[in-house]
This record gives structure tokens, sequence and C-alpha cells, in this order.
């Protein structure tokens, strides 16, 4: 992988992690994200950059990026990892439900 592969990879790890976060009334959500920060703290140590702030890119993923596309994300990463179908589904409703509120 290329540099900016795993800084883009970084990324979606994280905005998914955060699309996970906002789906509230899922009641394994806690187990899930645990397990989701293990799943991209062993990518950051696999394949650690030495100049790139995981941290300070964290914190503008949280802030900047929209509820919808952290959803998105949350979608590829749960895919990834073989997640619960259960939020999988309840994310694709959130997905749709706000796309119709526009």
């Amino acid at each position: 992988m290329t540099e900016r592969e795993i800084k883009d990879r970084y990324r979606y790890l994280v905005s998914g992690y955060f699309g996970v976060k906002s789906v509230e009334d899922y009641p394994h959500r806690l187990f899930l994200l645990k397990d989701l920060k293990e799943y991209i703290s062993q990518y950051v140590e696999d394949t650690f950059i030495e100049d790139f702030d995981y941290e300070g890119e964290a914190t503008r993923i949280e802030r900047e990026i929209s509820r919808k596309d952290k959803l998105q994300d949350a979608l590829i990463f749960l895919n990834e990892i073989d997640g619960p179908i259960d939020i999988i589904i309840d994310i694709k409703v959130m997905l749709k439900d706000l796309k119709y509120k526009k």
C-alpha cells in the first residue's frame, strides 16, 4: 500500500467508527465500538506513518465530516469486518431517511 492509501483507509475507518457511534439506539453499540477501536489501533500499529497526525486527523473527521458520510463509511467498515447485520440494516435505513429529508 502507498502512504496515501494507508491514510485514506485510516480516514474511512475512523469515519466509520464515528458513524457507528452515532447509532445511539443500537443495543450492542459499546461492544462494537470497542472492537472497531481495537481494529483501528491494530491497523495503525501495522501501517504506522511517522509524520502523520493520527489523533489530529481523527478529531478533524469527528468535527468536520457529515453524519451521512460517516454512516456510509460505517457500512464499508462493517462490511469489511463482517459486522452485525442488524446494525448494517439500521444504518441503511438511517441513510435512506437522511436522503429523503433533504
